[in-house]
C-alpha cells in the first residue's frame, strides 16, 4: 500500500487511487516561457500602445506609490479622480506596463511599437536541444497534459527552419488520427470502422433547412495554393492529377493555372 504522504509530497492525489481513478496531478503541468518580457520603467510613458499584444503578454497595472514617493516617470503618474475609484495610497497610483512570460511568443510587435524603446524580449529558449527530445516536444506533451485536449494548428508549417522552433515540420510522422469511439466500451477496438471523408462549407444550424453548397474530400488533405510560376507546367499537371485520384482539392494560388 503506497502510504499517502508521500503521494501528496509529490502531487498526487490520494483518493483518486482509492476510487480507482488512476494518478490525478493537483497542479497542473508547468509550461516554461520561452520569451522573457523586460520592460525599463525608466524609460515608459505608460502610453498604453504595448497592451493591445493579440497575446496578452503585456498589462498595465497601478501601483501604490509610498507617502512622499515619486514615481520613475511623471507621465504615468495616474490623475487623482481615477486614483479615488483605486482605493487610498497616502502616494498617489502611477501605471505600470507588466510582462507575462508564459503569453510571449516572440513576435516583436511591442517592440517596435514603444516610442521610447522602453521593452526588450529576450530568447530564453536553449540552444544544446537534444535532436529528437527538444523543447517543443516536451512542451507539446507538457500543454496537452495541462489541457487534456490535442493541440490543433491551422494550415501550413509553423517555422521557419529547425534552428528556431518550432520547426517545419512536414513529413507525415507528426499526423496522428483521432478514432471516435461510437459505443462505449467498445465493442471491437481493433477493426472498428474510420472514415475519414470531409466536407468542406457551410452547415446550418436547423437540420431540416437544404445545405449549401458542399465540397467533398475523401482525405482531409489539400495541395496548397502557389504562386503562378512557382512550379514548372509539368509539375502543376501532376499534382492536378494526383489530388484528382486521392480525391482532393488542389489551390490555383492567386495566379491561377495554365491554359
Amino acid at each position: 500500500m503506497i502510504h499517502a504522504e508521500a503521494l501528496s509530497k509529490i502531487g498526487m492525489n490520494p483518493d483518486a487511487l482509492k476510487k480507482g481513478v488512476g494518478r490525478v496531478m493537483q497542479k497542473p503541468w508547468h509550461v516554461q516561457a520561452h520569451h522573457e518580457v523586460i520592460v525599463d520603467h525608466n524609460k515608459c510613458t505608460g502610453c498604453g500602445l504595448c497592451i493591445s499584444c493579440d497575446y496578452g503578454a503585456l498589462e498595465m497595472h497601478p501601483f501604490p506609490l509610498k507617502s512622499g514617493g515619486e514615481p520613475s516617470n511623471p507621465q504615468r503618474l495616474i490623475k487623482p479622480q481615477v486614483a479615488e475609484t483605486l482605493g487610498k495610497s497616502p502616494g498617489g497610483f502611477e501605471k505600470q506596463v507588466v510582462g507575462i512570460d508564459e503569453n510571449c511568443v516572440g513576435c516583436d510587435w511591442c517592440v517596435s511599437v514603444c516610442p521610447t524603446d522602453a521593452l526588450t524580449i529576450v530568447d530564453k529558449r536553449r540552444s544544446n536541444n537534444h535532436a529528437y527530445w527538444d523543447n517543443w516536444s516536451k512542451d507539446n506533451v507538457r500543454r496537452q497534459a495541462n489541457t487534456g485536449a490535442k493541440l490543433l494548428v491551422s494550415m501550413g508549417a509553423e517555422g521557419t527552419s529547425r534552428s528556431r522552433e518550432p520547426y517545419q515540420q512536414r513529413v507525415l510522422d507528426y499526423l496522428r488520427f483521432d478514432a471516435a469511439q461510437v459505443t462505449n466500451p467498445s465493442i471491437d477496438p481493433l477493426r472498428e470502422p474510420m472514415e475519414l471523408r470531409t466536407h468542406l462549407g457551410g452547415k446550418p444550424s436547423d437540420p431540416s433547412e437544404p445545405l449549401p453548397p458542399q465540397l467533398k474530400l475523401d482525405l482531409p488533405f489539400m495541395i496548397a495554393h502557389m504562386s503562378f510560376g512557382a512550379l514548372s507546367p509539368h509539375a502543376v499537371m501532376a499534382c492536378a492529377m494526383a489530388a484528382k485520384q486521392l480525391g482532393i482539392i488542389m489551390g490555383t494560388g492567386e495566379g491561377g493555372l495554365y491554359e
